[in-house]
């Protein structure tokens, strides 16, 4: 499991910046801090899965992009002070959220039966051009035409598995590309557990309206409501900027394997990253909710959805702004009635981008490059493939059609009065009674250093 291993923090954190945080936070709380050296030392020795992103490859976030840049801008200590006072505000509530995420993981990972929690995410496609060559680059080799591919990444914390899915640009990256696979991710977690899902289903998604945050993702989740495959599903949504999480450390282990081997054909590199596969028959989903979509605005907004049926038996979508805001009620439902039919095959979108000269001429100049000339041979027979596909529709959906089957209906259903917290009598009462009852066994932090998040708000009573 990848969040076993490397945890990263963000791009240009600085160890100074964290040592003079945790001098500031011992110093309020009136205990002696170690020198910045041990302070050092212990990261190294006790910590060394804590590291530094080296290369940006995230989402900037806005605020701290502009506090930041505030406090590089000003030497006066008051002004300093209060955009620190921001900065740790902002970086305790970005925390909360991640907490909260945190929470639902462990959730699956200890009740595999009640809960299942998928993360799901892209990985930096700079690192999986092909062909990849160690060492130094050949100045022969024209970096834009390169094979840009592209792998779709998810992970089951319940079953402990990190599902990889490679394209090769071929297809949008959009909300039928995730639905495709969070689809197929369901299918083999049913599958994996002999025919059975938990009622309750986390999605974790990356905070991109174009994928993940838009109705027909929206719509997907609640269809899995009407179709009772789920009693509760919930989507979330880290801060903007803050949403490297575990499957970014599972992505940072592909690129250091890349750094150490060879991936000289599609081949190779699907050999080198397990449990990978070839992202090939998906269907266009989008179209076919398109007409069932209720019209919804301001959606971008909140950081967590819900959907479920409440005790009259009708579905309910939620949503609220952060983890301990109250869950509000969508004055509709995402969808109006449940789809019927099939999505038809989605046929690539993307094959008349493909520069297939650009990619035969750089493949010709790497022919000594590669290891053994097998690689080479496999180019050409490839590149012929290409050539036949970008010049024939037909061909086309042929591609489309590989592997393709619609997995929906293949998804077992919950058990007739099953809740989401897997019993099997009937609830009668509101899902938000039970999660407060569950909030009393959340751990609360005490500390005076961010009481200024709460006291700055109150209005001043002097005038």
């Amino acid at each position: 499991m990848p969040d076993k291993g490397v945890i990263l923090l963000a791009y240009k954190t600085r160890k100074i910046d964290i040592y003079n945080q945790y001098v500031d936070e011992e110093t309020e709380q009136m205990q002696r801090s170690v020198s910045k050296s041990n302070f050092y030392k212990i990261w190294q020795e006790k910590f060394p899965h804590l590291k530094i992103k080296q290369t940006n490859s995230f989402s900037k976030c806005n605020t701290c992009t502009k506090l930041d840049a505030q406090l590089q801008a000003t030497r006066d200590p008051i002004e300093r002070d209060e955009i620190k006072g921001l900065i740790k505000a902002h970086n305790y509530r970005q925390m909360m959220e991640r907490k909260y995420y945190y929470s639902k993981r462990t959730q699956a990972k200890e009740n595999k039966q009640r809960y299942m929690s998928i993360i799901i995410d892209g990985m930096d496609q700079m690192k999986t051009n092909l062909p990849h060559f160690l060492g130094r680059r050949s100045n022969d080799l024209d970096m834009a035409n390169l094979l840009s591919t592209h792998i779709q990444g998810v992970i089951n914390h319940g079953l402990e598995t990190f599902t990889k899915y490679l394209d090769m640009n071929e297809y949008a990256h959009d909300s039928n590309m995730v639905i495709n696979t969070i689809l197929k991710e369901l299918h083999g977690t049913s599958v994996q557990m002999s025919n059975f899902l938990p009622p309750t289903l986390y999605v974790q998604a990356d905070n991109c309206f174009r994928e993940n945050k838009n109705r027909y993702t929206l719509g997907f989740c609640e269809l899995l409501i009407w179709k009772n495959i789920f009693r509760e599903v919930h989507l979330s949504f880290l801060f903007v900027g803050h949403t490297h999480e575990d499957i970014d450390a599972g992505f940072s282990k592909i690129a250091d394997k890349l750094r150490r081997n060879e991936a000289g054909t599609i081949t190779r590199l699907l050999s080198l990253i397990p449990n990978t596969r070839q992202l090939r028959g998906l269907y266009d989903i989008k179209t076919w909710l398109t007409p069932y979509l209720n019209p919804v605005s301001h959606h971008t907004k909140p950081h967590h959805y819900r959907f479920y049926r409440n005790h009259e038996n009708r579905v309910i979508a939620e949503y609220k702004g952060s983890h301990n805001s109250h869950w509000k009620q969508l004055p509709s439902t995402i969808l109006k009635q449940i789809p019927t039919g099939i999505p038809k095959i989605l046929k690539p979108q993307n094959f008349h981008k493909l520069n297939i000269d650009g990619l035969e001429k750089n493949i010709d100049r790497a022919k000594f490059l590669f290891s053994d000339q097998t690689q080479f041979q496999w180019w050409k027979r490839f590149l012929s493939y290409l050539k036949d596909l970008k010049a024939d529709t037909d061909e086309q959906l042929k591609y489309a059609k590989e592997q393709a089957r619609w997995l929906l209906p293949l998804l077992p259903k919950q058990q007739e009065g099953s809740n989401s917290d897997g019993s099997t009598q009937p609830s009668r009462i509101d899902p938000e009674l039970h999660e407060m009852v569950d909030k009393e066994l959340d751990e609360p932090q005490v500390r005076n250093n961010l009481v200024f998040i709460f006291i700055r708000d109150i209005p001043d009573t002097k005038h």
